[in-house]
This record gives structure tokens, C-alpha cells and sequence, in this order.
């Protein structure tokens, strides 16, 4: 059968809207004058935990069921003032929106999340993403991308937060430490997965409502890096960094201590790590015994074995 004019505007505009959201940033640059003047480089982490945020599911087998006989209700309204404009192909599916609502309410009972898993994985979820030291692990991270890049004695973690006031960073530059770069995890989500339409074919209900009540969820992570003049901490360069990753429900987020989450936490904050030290200093330079390989290999000649011509 095919899909309704209305329904299919709906689903372009949806679509429409959902790629005007996704239109990408343009992430400033560091200039190479400024790179060449960082000198002593400490790596803070700010104090503030990050912010976190969860797209939950319909809770309850009794809630989805109800979902989705409105979800069918108002699929059949929209079909129904479509027909008035004498649309044949709206009327049929106004008609048919008894069964909608039959079909996607047995649906929603039976792929409802129960009250009690959701409340599991809620739990499980916030204390991922609310561990005490996990700016200070993302800190690490930074400084051991940066060290990589130019070195231990030019680059490491700073032991404690900063002082508060302008001159914060006065005893780390009289230490010796010319550049201060901050890094900060913003937030933490788990959102709807970007889809032109929750609603697709499904059978006689000719919709299904599984994305409406319990939606697969994509992680997302942001997190800014400020490089400030330790002196008198003159911001030098600013940019913010996001990975979009996974592709579950939120009870599979959630499950086994969040170990799906944590997991992919962990790797986005890993590839954020290594983007924003490869921003400040540039790519890892070649180890020695590589570059020492390269050049044999293309140094050395080929040679042709004669060959010996029997009587």
C-alpha cells in the first residue's frame, strides 16, 4: 500500500529538520606562530562535573500500549482532514484507524519497558556518568596525547586545580610554565538516534510505534579545551570537540552496570583526547627506528641474480 501524501510530507519535513540540525561546524585552528611559543605546557582539569542527560523510553508496558493507540489516533486524524481535501488514498487509512489502534496498543504491551529495568539502568547510568574523577582521567589523557607529540619534559598534568582570581596560574608560570591548557567535559548524553521518522510500516497497523516508545539512543560527548598564557591568562586558543557513537536501547545502555556505556564513554573520550592534542601540537612525529627503516628500504638497490644457461 502506499504511503499516504500527508504522512509523507510529514516524514520529509522531519527529515528536513533533522538535517538542518546536523549542518557541520567549522572548529577554529591554531595558528603555528602560536604553537611555536608554547614553551612548558600543564594540563588542567576544570573542577565543574560534567552535565548528563537521558532520552528515556515510554516506562511501562501500560504507558507504551496507550502511546501507541494515540500514536495511531493521530496518524488516523491526519489521514481523516486529509481525505476532506479528497485525498482516496487518506480516506483508506482514516478508515483503518481502528485496527491502528488495536495493533500498535498490543505493540506497545508487548515491547514496553518495564518499570523496573528502567529504573536499573537509570541508576547504573547517572553513576557512569557521574564518576568523581572523570575529568581528571580525561586530563590524563590529554597529557599523555600531548606528551607523545613533544615530549614529558615539555608537557604534563598539573597536580591540583586552579587558584581562583585573574592571576591564577601565577605560581605555575613562576615555575616555569609558559602555556596552561584547560580541558572540561561539558556533557554527557544518550539521545534519540538522528531517523527521518519514528514511524514505519508495520503490518496490518500499516505503522509501528518501537521507536516511539523505546527509541535505540546514541551517546554523545562534548568537551571544550581552552590554551591560556599562564602569566596572565590570556586565552591563546578555545575550540569544543563532540563524538556521536552506539546505537541501543536504553535498557541495553543501562545494562550490567552500564558496561556498554562505559565502554564507549571511555573510547570518545580517548579519540577527544587524541583530537584536541593533535589540534595544540600536531601529528605524533615518527619514532626513530621507522624513519631509520624507510630510508633503507628505499636506499637500498635492487639486485638481479644472474641466471646460469644449462647446455
Amino acid at each position: 500500500m502506499r504511503t499516504p501524501p500527508a504522512l509523507a510530507l510529514g516524514h520529509v519535513a522531519l527529515l528536513l529538520i533533522v538535517t538542518s540540525g546536523c549542518a557541520a561546524k567549522t572548529r577554529p585552528s591554531l595558528s603555528e606562530e602560536v604553537r611555536s611559543e608554547l614553551g612548558t605546557v600543564v594540563v588542567v582539569s576544570l573542577p565543574e562535573p560534567p552535565e548528563s542527560s537521558f532520552a528515556y523510553p515510554i516506562p511501562s508496558r501500560a504507558g507504551a500500549a496507550a502511546t501507541g493507540a494515540g500514536a495511531a489516533l493521530g496518524v488516523g486524524a491526519v489521514a481523516g482532514a486529509a481525505c476532506l481535501v479528497y485525498v482516496l488514498p487518506a480516506c483508506l487509512v482514516a478508515l483503518w484507524t481502528p485496527v491502528m489502534m488495536v495493533t500498535n496498543g498490543v505493540e506497545g504491551a508487548i515491547k514496553g519497558v518495564p518499570i523496573a529495568d528502567m529504573r536499573a539502568s537509570t541508576v547504573s547510568l547517572k553513576t557512569a556518568a557521574g564518576e568523581p574523577d572523570l575529568s581528571t582521567r580525561f586530563a590524563e589523557r590529554v597529557a599523555s596525547e600531548a606528551q607523545r607529540r613533544v615530549g614529558e619534559d615539555r608537557a604534563r598534568l598539573a597536580a591540583s586545580g586552579p587558584d581562583s582570581g585573574k592571576l591564577r596560574y601565577a605560581a605555575l608560570a613562576a615555575e616555569g610554565v609558559r602555556t596552561v591548557i584547560e580541558v572540561q567535559i561539558d556533557r554527557l548524553r544518550l539521545e534519540r538516534a538522528q531517523s527521518p521518522s519514528a514511524l514505519s510500516g508495520y503490518g496490518p497497523s500499516l505503522i509501528t510505534v518501537e521507536k516511539l516508545i523505546d527509541a535505540p539512543l546514541e551517546f554523545t560527548v562534548e568537551a571544550r579545551v581552552h590554551v591560556l598564557r599562564a602569566t596572565d591568562g590570556t586565552v591563546l586558543y578555545k575550540a569544543s570537540f563532540n563524538r556521536r557513537t552506539g546505537y541501543q536501547k536504553f535498557t541495553e545502555w543501562g545494562r550490567e552496570d552500564a558496561a556498554l556505556f562505559r565502554g564507549e564513554r571511555d573510547r570518545a573520550l580517548e579519540a577527544i583526547a587524541q583530537e584536541i592534542a593533535g589540534e595544540i601540537f600536531g601529528p605524533v612525529p615518527a619514532t626513530p627506528e621507522a624513519t631509520t627503516t624507510s630510508a633503507q628500504t628505499t636506499s637500498e638497490p635492487t639486485t638481479t641474480e644472474p641466471t646460469e644457461m644449462s647446455d
